[in-house]
């Protein structure tokens, strides 16, 4: 239903909210937030971070296999989506405020986040996408975040704003990568405060990769590299300070358990 977030209080503030309705839908949305999340996770979340890859995981009795998610227009608080598992998700013209997070998240089917919004922090570190995402005429207002992210199908940009910084080191491309087509400038996206494609790679070495401004390919036998044409990336790894979240089965970075 439409909603208009209340404005952020201090936390340290012992006045009540000036607007105590707005502020109790809040806590109910965020609790149905999460009782979503806790049914499209297989496993309790975070524990990805603290186990190798071949630790066995057995999948949570609470684990609504099979179901698909139409939050199509909604207004969504502070959630998170980690290591959920999303089947044909529908989040056209959603609104996410403040941190949204799907680091981790696997999708299977079409992801539609045509027209989406975020507001905050949009993190999508160590998410698969094993069929297409469509997020056209996106808005990103803060960072976005997909480094070390799995794209199984042809992945392609248009009409997307970022307004930060832009992310996609260490992320994978199975098929076609097109992050600009200069056969139509009406689509492209626009990166506000660049994108850094550090150590992303291209596995299909038969189909066009269509890299943005200041960014080229490097081909290889059985992949090709994304690289920045000065050799030095202007959003290196010092600015990721946070490690990519691990997508499935992978070992996760030392530093999340360091």
């Amino acid at each position: 239903m439409p909603y208009t977030p209340p404005e952020p209080t201090r936390d340290d503030s012992a006045a009540p909210h000036p607007d105590p309705e707005a502020q109790q839908e809040w806590q109910v949305r965020r609790a149905a937030q999460e009782i979503l999340a806790k049914h499209l996770r297989k496993s309790p979340p975070g524990s990805r971070l603290h186990r190798s890859a071949a630790a066995p995981t057995d999948v949570l009795a609470s684990y609504w296999p099979g179901v698909t998610v139409n939050l199509r227009s909604a207004v969504l608080l502070e959630v998170d989506f980690s290591e959920c598992h999303f089947i044909e998700p529908e989040f056209e013209g959603a609104r996410f405020t403040g941190q949204a997070r799907f680091s981790g998240a696997t999708f299977h089917g079409t992801a539609g986040f045509a027209r989406a919004r975020f507001d905050g922090y949009a993190a999508f570190d160590g998410a698969e996408f094993f069929g297409h995402l469509f997020s056209h005429d996106a808005a990103y207002e803060d960072i976005a975040d997909f480094r070390g992210g799995a794209f199984h199908r042809q992945f392609y940009l248009a009409r997307e704003e970022f307004a930060g910084q832009v992310w996609f080191t260490d992320s994978v491309f199975y098929a076609d990568a097109r992050f600009v087509n200069p056969a139509f400038p009406g689509s492209a996206p626009i990166f506000h405060a660049g994108i850094d494609l550090t150590n992303a790679r291209v596995l299909n070495t038969s189909e066009a990769v269509m890299p943005p401004t200041g960014w080229t390919v490097e081909e290889g036998d059985t992949s090709r590299v994304i690289v920045s044409e000065n050799g030095n990336s202007s959003l290196g790894a010092a600015r990721n300070r946070r490690p990519p979240y691990p997508r499935q089965g992978q070992t996760p970075d030392p530093r999340w358990t360091s």
